[in-house]
């Protein structure tokens, strides 16, 4: 199966020392131990972004992204924009 045909994620992940905590919302100083991103888009789009940088990929306007992040100093579950 490739990754595009996956139907689920799972990982696992500890930190010994975490960085301080910031505003993740803000551009520039959202310093964070983890951010994850799950990105869905059409396939023929997916095809064409395979290798492309995360950056690229939030910018594509039939882009859907889910990012779960560890660090910030926001509550647990918190959604922000």
């Amino acid at each position: 199966m490739s990754d595009g045909a996956a139907t689920k994620a799972s990982w696992n992940c500890s930190v010994r020392e975490s960085v301080p905590g910031t505003p993740l919302a803000r551009k520039g100083g959202n310093d964070r131990n983890l951010a994850l991103y799950f990105v869905f888009m059409p396939p023929e789009r997916a095809e064409a972004n395979r290798n492309a940088n995360v950056r690229k990929m939030l910018r594509a306007p039939d882009a859907r992204v889910i990012m779960d992040v560890w660090g910030g100093n926001h509550g647990r579950g918190e959604i922000l924009p």
